[in-house]
């Protein structure tokens, strides 16, 4: 079942969130000591807000195993731009088609906000695939940031991509 989720969902947030951060840290800025996006208080918060999104696949045994924040800019000379962030699949439910319907509700959310013309995401030179799954939902390369993110002596570049509503 893909859905939006509520302030009722943190807790299942908070714990995929702690989840991807140390599974996949290439693919997220945040570093699991530092997040902000694992604090239950703040996730709550971001919850209620409704200036965020999150959309959400849960497992038939009802584990969220698939998340995806859609957050609108909040500087009235950007509003017209929303961002889809924190994009995961929990690595035994992927290639399911549960990352692509988390996205598409949330670009849908996009379309149905006064204003908003364009969703923007960036994604790591390291997840071709997931690159992949971008440009089949519509969003087109812009430019590419090299040397976004290092940990230790590595640097990953990040793929900056749009898509017109």
């Amino acid at each position: 079942m893909t859905r939006l989720l509520t302030p009722d969902d943190t807790d299942a947030c908070v714990e995929l969130r702690r989840y991807m951060l140390r599974e996949s840290p290439w693919s997220f800025a945040a570093d699991p000591e530092t997040d902000r996006g694992s604090d239950p208080v703040q996730v709550a918060r971001n919850l209620a807000n409704p200036d965020f999104a999150f959309a959400g696949s849960f497992d038939d045994s009802g584990r969220l195993v698939s998340i995806a924040l859609l957050m609108r800019e909040t500087n009235p000379k950007r509003r017209h731009i929303a961002w889809i962030v924190s994009v995961y699949t929990h690595p035994d439910a992927r290639r399911q088609g549960r990352s692509k319907a988390v996205l598409r509700m949330l670009i849908e959310n996009a379309r149905n906000r006064p204003g908003v013309a364009a969703v923007y995401l960036s994604v790591g030179d390291r997840s071709p695939g997931a690159q992949r799954l971008y440009e089949s939902l519509g969003f087109v390369a812009w430019g590419v940031e090299p040397d976004a993110q290092r940990i230790g002596d590595e640097s990953s570049s990040e793929v900056h991509m749009r898509l017109e509503l």
